[in-house]
C-alpha cells in the first residue's frame, strides 16, 4: 500500500516538472479524427500493410486510411456470428491477411473481399482466444505469437494451423506473472514480458520459457508490470506501467533504469524506436530519448495547433515514408511527416523562453551570432542559436522598449538600432540590453515611423520613414531630409560594394546614389520596356557575393541590376514563379538565392535561373511571407518570417523525399447503375485492386476508376497521371482529382494505367494498370457475326436467285411490252389510217351529199331515180356515220372527246332510234320487236354519244342475229337498263371480252357486211364515259348486251338549234359579199355555185390570196377551209381579226378537223363559227344567214334605239376599242357645229376612206351620218336627264337649228324630242310607283 501512495506522489511530482524548450522541437502534427472520417477518437493499435495503406484500430470499428479517406469496417463474422469493434492490436501475415486483435478473440480479415474470419482455433486441451487481446506478433518461422492477458500466450503454427497454449502466471491474481507484452528481437527470439514476473525467453528447441528477472546485480524485475517492450540491441528496453523505464541487458539478466528520469512513472503505455532513439507514448505526452542527450518532452498545447492533440498516447507507429503516427486516447490520431524535419518552427507557446509573436518584421544577426527578431506587435526576441532559446527585449532580458510595433533593425558599432513605428528609434546594448530612445522630433524627422536603417562606409546613418531619405550621425544623432529623393514612401536602404546607395520605395521605384559623386539615378517601372524595374513597389534590395543587385517587388517578382546596361532583368510570373510578389531575397553559402513569395518559398539558382519550390506540401507552416524578414546567419542557417511564425533551417541539410508511393486503383464504379450499386454485386474491390483484367458488359460502359498514392508525407501534394490506352493518346495530369472517368466506352479492351509522385516530385513510373474489357452485346459477339453472315449469304444467294428472277421477267416483260408496243404501233397506225382516209373522204362525200340533197330536194317522177337517188343518201349517211364512229374512237382513244350532258326522255329517244333501225331488220326479214317497261324516263346524258352506243348495239344485233332482235328497257331508282337480245349465232366464252377490242372480229364474221372492228369497243367506251357499264353474256342461246347507266336528273331540258327556215334562206340579197377560200378546186367552184345563187362571191385557193382580196373589196363575211397551203385557215382567220381595218369580218372555218383542240385554237383565233366536213349546205347557209342578219339586226337597233350602245353591236375587241375612241372623239367635239369628217380622219390618224369604210363596216353607215347620229343620242340623254330644253339640247349637241333637230330627231328614231321626254317622264312615274308599293 505504501509503495502504491509512493509511487502515485511520484507521478504527481514528475507532471509537475516541466523542462524548458524552445517552440515545438521541430515536432509539428497534424491531426486527423472524426472531421476527417475517423470512426472513433480512442485510437489503440496502428500498423501499415505491405501495400501501404494504414490501418487503425479504435474502441470502435476498423479504420483503414489511404491519406485522403477512411473506410470503416466492422468487425464481424457472419458465417460464426462473431463480432467486436474494441479493436486492441493489429497484425499482418504473409498472406497479406489482416489479424485483428479485439475485446473477444482474434477476427482475420482478408483485405481483397473485406470478409471477416473469426479464429476459432482450439488447442489440443481445448482451449480456445476468447479474451482481450494485447498484441499480435510473427516470428521468422511463421509461428503468429497472441497475447491474451486475461488467458496467457497463444501460438498459432500457420503451416499446421494448429493452435498451441502457454500458460503464465496464476489467472486468480492479477499481477501474479499474466503476460502484458512481446517483443521478438533481431535474432528471432520471442520475448514475453509478465506483470510481477519479469521477462521469459522463448526455447524453440525445449518448447519451453525461461525467466529473467534480472536481479544478478541486486536489481530485478520482479512485482513490476512489464506493460511494453523494445529491443535497443543488447538491451531489452522494458516500460513499467506505472514505474520507470528500463531496460535489460539480454545476456548478463542486468536491469537498469534508462537515463531518462522525466519519463518515470509517467504510465508508459507504448515504445517505439524511431530513427536511432526511443520515443515513449505516455500518459502525459511523448518522450523523445537520447541517452546522451536531452531528452525532448513533446505533449498537448492548448496555444498551438500543432502539438499534440491529446497528452494519453496509445500507440506510435513509423510508417515506410519515415512518418510518425500517434495513435491518443481522445484526440484521435497524430501525424508527422517527415518533411517537417527540414523545417524548424518558432511560435509563442504556453510556456518561457518562446518567441513572443508570430508577426516577424526584421531578421539581423549581432556580433555574438544572436539571432534579433523585430515583431510588428510583440517587440524584440534574442534568439540564441546555442541555447536554442528566446528571450524578449523588457520581459525576460534588458529595458523596455519605446513601443512594441518595430518596423526595421541595424547592427551598428555593436548596439542594435531598431526603428519604430510611429515613435522614432531605439538603441539597444546587446551588452547590458539597455535601451536608449530617440523620438522623431529629436532626430529632425517630419514623420516619427522609421521603415529602413543602413550606415554607408563613412559612417553615416541614413534613415527611410514614410515621407523621404534623412542622413545623420551616430554622434550627434542629428539627422537632415535628403530632397534629391523626393517625397517617397521609403521601404529599404543599402550600400552597395561599389560606393552606391540604393533606396527602394513602394510606389516610386527605386534610387541609385552614388555617395562619391553624389549623383542620382531614379529607376521607374516602364510598360513598353522590358528591362526597365518589374515594378514601382520595391520591397527589398539585396547585394550578393558575386555584386550582382537583386530586387524584391510587389506584383513584380524579382530583379536583378545589369550594371553594364544599366538596366533591368525580370524574373516573375511568366518564367514560371508561383506568385509576383517577393520578399526579401538572402544567399546561401552554396550561391542559391532564397525568397518568399505569397505562393511558397523559391531557391533559385542565379546562374541560370532554374528554382525549386517549398510549400507547406514540404513542410512550410505557411505558403506565404513577411517583408523585410530574412536572414542567412553566419553559420549558414537561414530564417525567414511568416504569418505562421519564424522558421530556420539549413538549406544543405535539407532531405529530399525520395519514397517512391506505391500507386493502387482503389475501385471502379458502374455509372450506368445507381450510386450505391457496384460492379459485381457491390463495390468490386473493397479495399485496392489486384485483378489483373475486369470484364464488363456492354451496358456497364460508363466507368469511374479510382486510385491512390500512398504517401503520407504530404498527400495533398501528391500527383498523379493516368490514360487509357487505345482511348488516350497523353497523359492526364491531376492533384486534386482521385478519379478518372470514361463514358460510353465502345465494346473492346482497354489498359488504364495511373501513376504517382510525392510531394518532392518522386515519381512510381510503373505505377498501376488493369486490363478492361468491355463486351459487346449479343448482337455484336461472333456468333452473332457468324449468324449475320449466315444471313448475309442467304440474302445475297436470294438476292442473286431474286434478280436473275427478276433480271428474267424484266425480258419477258421487254419482250411482252415490245410486242406490245408493237401491236400499239399497229393499232396507232391504223386508226391514224383511218383517220387520215376519214379526214380525206370527208371533202369528196361533200360533193357527192350536195347534189345528192338537191336532187332528193327536187321532185322527181320517175321512181326508179328516186329510189336510186334515195339509196346513194342512205348510203352517203351510213359512210358519214362510219367515217364519224372512227374519228369519236379516236378522240375517246386520245382523251380529247366533250360530253355534253343535257337532261332527255330515254324511252323517246331509244323509240326514235328504234324507229330508225326497224325498216332496215324488217328489209332483212328479221323480227325487231322493243319494249319498254318504265314511260317518260328522264336522265342526264350526252344526246350524241348515246344515239351512238344505240345505233351500234342495234346495227351489230340486226347484221349478226338469224332472225329474231328483241330490245327491253327497264329502270328503278338509281339506274336505266337496256338489254339487246338476238338468236345469232353464241359467242364462245373465251372471247367474249375480246369483242369490246377495237379491230376485233370473230373469224366466222370477218369481212361479213364489211364491219370495222370498231363498234362495239366505241360504245363501251362512250357507255363508261356515261359511268355506265356494256357486258355480254349467253343466255338461253341468245347473244345478250346489257347497257346500264345510272339516272342523273338536272333542270336543263332538250336544247333546240335555232335554225332560220329553208324558206327564209333566201332573204339576203346580192348586196353581200361572200369570200369563199378552199385549195379543193372542185369543192371551190361547188361551194361557189351554190352561194352564188344568194350571195355575191369572191374565190380564193389560199389565205394569202383571201387576204389580198378582203384588202381590194368590200368583203362581207369569209368562209374558209382550214388546211391549206401557203397560209392556213388558222393563220388567215387570226390575220383578219388583228387587222384593224378588217376584224369586223365574220368567218366560218370550214374542216374535216373536227377534234376539240382544232375548234378550240379556231375559236381563239377569232372564228364566228367552226363548220365540219362533211356538211349539209342547207346548214351552212342558214348559219351565214343567221350571222348576217344578226348582224343587221345589231346595228339597226344601235341607230334607232337612244339608249343602245356600241356594246350591243357584237364586235370584236379590237373594233370595240376602236368604235369607242372614235364615239368619245365625237363627244369631245360636239358642241362644234362644223366638226365633221375631216376632222374625225386627222384625229384619228386614218384616211378618209379607210374610215368610211371601217364605220361602214361596224355601224352599216357613213361616217357623216354616223357623227350626227352621236349628236342624237347625246340629246337623248340630255333630254332625259330634264335639266334642259329642247330648244338649249340641240345647240349642245352643234345642231344650230331646232326644227332641224326636232326633224332629224324623229327621222332617227321614230319621235319627236317632246314625245320622247313625255315617255321618259311617264317611265320614271311609273318606276316611283312600283318602288313605293314594294
Amino acid at each position: 500500500m505504501k509503495q502504491s501512495i509512493l509511487n502515485i506522489a511520484l507521478i504527481v511530482l514528475a507532471s509537475l516538472f516541466v523542462v524548458p524548450g524552445y517552440a515545438l522541437d521541430n515536432h509539428y502534427f497534424t491531426t486527423i479524427g472524426k472531421n476527417k472520417g475517423l470512426s472513433q477518437t480512442d485510437v489503440k493499435a496502428i500498423i501499415q500493410d505491405s501495400n501501404g495503406f494504414m490501418w487503425f484500430g479504435t474502441r470502435n470499428k476498423l479504420n483503414r486510411y489511404d491519406g485522403k479517406s477512411f473506410k470503416i469496417f466492422n468487425c464481424y463474422d457472419e458465417v460464426a456470428q462473431k463480432q467486436n469493434n474494441n479493436i486492441s492490436s493489429l497484425f499482418e501475415n504473409k498472406n497479406k491477411h489482416l489479424w485483428v486483435g479485439t475485446d473477444k478473440g482474434v477476427f482475420i480479415l482478408n483485405p481483397q473481399n473485406g470478409v471477416f474470419t473469426y479464429l476459432n482455433s482450439k488447442t489440443a486441451e481445448g482451449i480456445s482466444i476468447t479474451d482481450w487481446i494485447a498484441d499480435i506478433r510473427e516470428d521468422r518461422n511463421g509461428n503468429i505469437w497472441i497475447i491474451a492477458p486475461n488467458q496467457g500466450l497463444f501460438r498459432y503454427i500457420q503451416t499446421t494451423q494448429s493452435l498451441q497454449f502457454y500458460e503464465f502466471g496464476e489467472k486468480s491474481i492479477p499481477d501474479h506473472g499474466n503476460p502484458q507484452s512481446i517483443c521478438i528481437d533481431q535474432s528471432n527470439r520471442i520475448w514475453i514480458g509478465t506483470n510481477g514476473k519479469g521477462v521469459y525467453l522463448y526455447n524453440e528447441n525445449t518448447d519451453q520459457f525461461t525467466q529473467h528477472l534480472g536481479d544478478a546485480q541486486e536489481s530485478t524485475l520482479l512485482g513490476e508490470n512489464i506493460y511494453t517492450m523494445a529491443d535497443d540491441g543488447e538491451y531489452l528496453i522494458l516500460g513499467i506501467h506505472e514505474g520507470k523505464l528500463r531496460k535489460i541487458h539480454k545476456r548478463r539478466d542486468v536491469v537498469v533504469d534508462v537515463n531518462a528520469p522525466e519519463v518515470h512513472y509517467k504510465i508508459i503505455r507504448c515504445i517505439a524506436r524511431v530513427d536511432e532513439k526511443l520515443w515513449i507514448g505516455t500518459q502525459a505526452g511523448i518522450y523523445i530519448i537520447d541517452e546522451e542527450n536531452e531528452t525532448v518532452h513533446i505533449h498537448n498545447d492548448p496555444m498551438c495547433s500543432y502539438s499534440l492533440s491529446d497528452n494519453q498516447i496509445g500507440k506510435i507507429y513509423q510508417d515506410r515514408e519515415g512518418g510518425i503516427w500517434v495513435g491518443t486516447n481522445a484526440g484521435g490520431i497524430n501525424y508527422m511527416s517527415s518533411s517537417v524535419l527540414n523545417f524548424t518552427r518558432y511560435i509563442p507557446l504556453n510556456q518561457k523562453e518562446t518567441i513572443s509573436s508570430k508577426r516577424i518584421r526584421d531578421i539581423i544577426e549581432d556580433n555574438n551570432q544572436n539571432i534579433w527578431i523585430g515583431t510588428e506587435d510583440a517587440g524584440v526576441n534574442v534568439f540564441s542559436p546555442t541555447e536554442q532559446t528566446f528571450k524578449k527585449i523588457g520581459r525576460d532580458i534588458g529595458g523596455k522598449l519605446t513601443s512594441e510595433h518595430s518596423l526595421c533593425m541595424l547592427n551598428v558599432n555593436g548596439n542594435i538600432w531598431v526603428g519604430l513605428f510611429k515613435n522614432g528609434l531605439d538603441i539597444i546594448s546587446t551588452k547590458d540590453y539597455s535601451v536608449r530612445h530617440y523620438s522623431g522630433q529629436q532626430l529632425g524627422l517630419n514623420e516619427s515611423s522609421i521603415y529602413a536603417i543602413c550606415e554607408d562606409k563613412y559612417g553615416n546613418i541614413w534613415l527611410g520613414n514614410g515621407w523621404g531619405v534623412y542622413k545623420g550621425d551616430a554622434e550627434t544623432m542629428k539627422f537632415v531630409n535628403m530632397p534629391e529623393f523626393g517625397l517617397s514612401y521609403i521601404y529599404d536602404i543599402i550600400e552597395d560594394s561599389h560606393d552606391n546607395l540604393w533606396v527602394a520605395t513602394m510606389g516610386n521605384g527605386v534610387f541609385k546614389y552614388n555617395l562619391d559623386s553624389k549623383k542620382i539615378e531614379h529607376f521607374t517601372n516602364d510598360i513598353a520596356d522590358e528591362h526597365s524595374i518589374s515594378s514601382n513597389s520595391v520591397s527589398s534590395i539585396t547585394e550578393v557575393s558575386n555584386g550582382d543587385i537583386w530586387f524584391a517587388t510587389d506584383r513584380g517578382g524579382i530583379c536583378r541590376y545589369n550594371a553594364k546596361s544599366n538596366n533591368f532583368q525580370r524574373i516573375s510570373l511568366p518564367e514560371g514563379l508561383p506568385d509576383d510578389s517577393a520578399y526579401e531575397i538572402v544567399e546561401s553559402k552554396n550561391g542559391n538565392l532564397w525568397f518568399g513569395t505569397n505562393n511558397g518559398l523559391i531557391c533559385m539558382n542565379p546562374k541560370d535561373f532554374s528554382f525549386e519550390v517549398y510549400s507547406t506540401d514540404n513542410g512550410l507552416p505557411s505558403n506565404q511571407f513577411s517583408y523585410e524578414s530574412a536572414l542567412a546567419s553566419s553559420s549558414g542557417e537561414l530564417f525567414l518570417g511568416t504569418p505562421e511564425g519564424l522558421i530556420s533551417f539549413s538549406p544543405d541539410k535539407i532531405n529530399r523525399n525520395n519514397f517512391i508511393p506505391p500507386v493502387y486503383i482503389t475501385y471502379i464504379h458502374s455509372k450506368n447503375e445507381e450510386p450505391t450499386d457496384k460492379l459485381k454485386n457491390g463495390e468490386y474491390n473493397n479495399t485496392f485492386l489486384e485483378s489483373p483484367q475486369i470484364v464488363l458488359e456492354y451496358d456497364r460502359n460508363n466507368i469511374e476508376l479510382g486510385f491512390v498514392a500512398l504517401s503520407y508525407a504530404s498527400p495533398t501534394a501528391n500527383q498523379y497521371a493516368y490514360k487509357m490506352e487505345n482511348l488516350d493518346k497523353e497523359w492526364i495530369y491531376t492533384k486534386d482529382n482521385q478519379s478518372a472517368t470514361y463514358a460510353n466506352l465502345s465494346p473492346g479492351k482497354y489498359k488504364f494505367i495511373v501513376k504517382a509522385c510525392n510531394n518532392d516530385n518522386v515519381w512510381n513510373e510503373e505505377g498501376a494498370s488493369v486490363e478492361i474489357t468491355i463486351l459487346p452485346p449479343w448482337w455484336r459477339t461472333w456468333i452473332a457475326y457468324t449468324c449475320y453472315f449466315i444471313v448475309i449469304s442467304l440474302c445475297i444467294w436470294w438476292i442473286n436467285r431474286y434478280y436473275i428472277y427478276v433480271n428474267k421477267k424484266k425480258n419477258q416483260e421487254k419482250l411482252r411490252l415490245f410486242e406490245s408496243e408493237k401491236e400499239r404501233e399497229l393499232y396507232s397506225s391504223k386508226i391514224d389510217f383511218f383517220t387520215n382516209v376519214a379526214h380525206e373522204i370527208r371533202t369528196p362525200l361533200t360533193l357527192i351529199n350536195g347534189p345528192l340533197e338537191e336532187l332528193g330536194e327536187m321532185d322527181i317522177k320517175d321512181p326508179i331515180i328516186k329510189k336510186n337517188v334515195e339509196q346513194m343518201q342512205r348510203n352517203v349517211m351510213e359512210l358519214l356515220t362510219l367515217i364519224n364512229q372512227i374519228l369519236d374512237f379516236r378522240k375517246i382513244d386520245a382523251h380529247k372527246i366533250t360530253m355534253n350532258f343535257i337532261n332527255y326522255n330515254i324511252p323517246v329517244l331509244i323509240n326514235d332510234v328504234y324507229q330508225e333501225f326497224l325498216p332496215m331488220a324488217l328489209s332483212n326479214n328479221k323480227k325487231f320487236q322493243l319494249t319498254i317497261h318504265k314511260e317518260n324516263l328522264y336522265s342526264r346524258i350526252d344526246r350524241e354519244s348515246f344515239i351512238k352506243i344505240l345505233n351500234n348495239l342495234f346495227s351489230n344485233a340486226i347484221r349478226y342475229s338469224d332472225s329474231h332482235i328483241e330490245i327491253e328497257f327497264s329502270a328503278d331508282e338509281k339506274q336505266f337498263c337496256l338489254t339487246v337480245s338476238n338468236d345469232g349465232e353464241i359467242v364462245p366464252a373465251d372471247q367474249t371480252d375480246k369483242i369490246f377490242d377495237p379491230f376485233y372480229q370473230l373469224k366466222k364474221n370477218a369481212n361479213v357486211n364489211a364491219s370495222s372492228g370498231i363498234g362495239l369497243s366505241l360504245a363501251r367506251s362512250l357507255t363508261e364515259l356515261h359511268h355506265g357499264t356494256l357486258v355480254y353474256e349467253s343466255r338461253d342461246d341468245l347473244n345478250v348486251f346489257t347497257l346500264t347507266i345510272p339516272i342523273s336528273e338536272g333542270v336543263e331540258q332538250e336544247g333546240q338549234i335555232e335554225m332560220f327556215n329553208d324558206k327564209d334562206t333566201e332573204v339576203q340579197t346580192k348586196q353581200e359579199t361572200i369570200l369563199v377560200v378552199e385549195d379543193n378546186i372542185e369543192l371551190l367552184s361547188f361551194m361557189a355555185d351554190k352561194l352564188s345563187r344568194s350571195f355575191s362571191v369572191e374565190k380564193a385557193t389560199n389565205g394569202a390570196e383571201a387576204f389580198d382580196i378582203i384588202a381590194n373589196k368590200n368583203i362581207s363575211l369569209v368562209i374558209t377551209d382550214v388546211m391549206m397551203p401557203i397560209m392556213d385557215g388558222f393563220e388567215l382567220c387570226k390575220k383578219i381579226k388583228t387587222d384593224i381595218e378588217h376584224c369586223h369580218i365574220p368567218v366560218i372555218l370550214l374542216t374535216a378537223k373536227n377534234d376539240l383542240n382544232s375548234k378550240i385554237r379556231g375559236l381563239e383565233m377569232g372564228a364566228d363559227v367552226y363548220v365540219e366536213k362533211p356538211f349539209s349546205f342547207k346548214y351552212l347557209i342558214t348559219q351565214l344567214n343567221s350571222l348576217l342578219e344578226n348582224r343587221k339586226r345589231e346595228r339597226e337597233a344601235f341607230m334607232k334605239k337612244p339608249y343602245v350602245t356600241s356594246q350591243s353591236i357584237g364586235l370584236c375587241k379590237a373594233d370595240e376599242e376602236l368604235i369607242n375612241k372614235i364615239i368619245n372623239i365625237i363627244l369631245d367635239n360636239i358642241t362644234d357645229s362644223n366638226f365633221g369628217v375631216e376632222r374625225l380622219s386627222e384625229i384619228t390618224n386614218m384616211s378618209r376612206s379607210s374610215l368610211h369604210r371601217k364605220i361602214k363596216a361596224l355601224s352599216g353607215t357613213s361616217p357623216t351620218d354616223f357623227i350626227r347620229l352621236i349628236r342624237l343620242k347625246k340629246a337623248s340623254e340630255l333630254i332625259a336627264d330634264g335639266h334642259y330644253r329642247t330648244g338649249e339640247v340641240c345647240y349642245i349637241v352643234g345642231i344650230n337649228s331646232p326644227s332641224y333637230f326636232i326633224k332629224l330627231f324623229q327621222k332617227q328614231f321614230g319621235m319627236t324630242p317632246k314625245e320622247f321626254e313625255k315617255q321618259q317622264k311617264m317611265t320614271n312615274t311609273d318606276e316611283l310607283n312600283t318602288n313605293l308599293t314594294s
